[in-house]
């Protein structure tokens, strides 16, 4: 077993990492690799059993501290309610907005408004005001990174409002 070392800042704690869509998927694969690193977490998503499941797990597993936010991104209430979490994390040194889906069921003409206007705030707003959240301790700490899922930046024809 290789020897695991904990990510060790300027200020001698180890960094904390915030996952949006971290129940499954990239998100889970994201969690599973900075625990392993010695990354404390913050798993957010809207499926309360499985990042339960997998914050556990991780604290477990590699003696990390673990915290969940059970929020659907599509909701202002819920987007304001992991933003006040931002702002108040100490040691916030990654931020990765995961969360998202897609709409591959016709045109922007057919397609359901609400389905559409959801997914703008997935992806745009709580994105957006989450990184902004994030920067601003992450500049005033002169520390930290941030990802995004690479589809956010490709053009998927597909994919109506991405």
């Amino acid at each position: 077993m290789k020897n695991k070392k904990k990510k060790i800042l300027h200020n001698g704690t180890p960094g904390t990492a915030l996952i949006t869509g971290s129940a499954g998927g990239l998100g889970a694969a994201f969690a599973k690799r900075l625990a392993s690193e010695g990354y404390n977490l913050i798993l957010v998503d809207n499926r309360k059993e499985p990042i339960i499941s997998l914050a556990q797990e991780l604290k477990n597993k590699h003696q990390i501290a673990t915290d969940t936010i059970i929020a659907d991104l599509s909701k202002a209430t819920d987007i304001a309610r992991v933003e006040k979490h931002i702002l108040e994390s100490k040691n916030l040194t990654m931020l990765i907005n995961n969360a998202g889906f897609g709409i591959l069921d016709g045109y922007l003409a057919t397609t359901d408004i609400q389905k559409q206007l959801d997914m703008i705030y997935v992806h745009n707003i709580a994105t957006t005001r989450f990184t902004v959240a994030a920067l601003s301790g992450m500049i005033e700490c002169n520390q930290g990174c941030y990802y995004c899922s690479l589809v956010e930046i490709c053009v998927i024809l597909w994919l109506i409002i991405f």
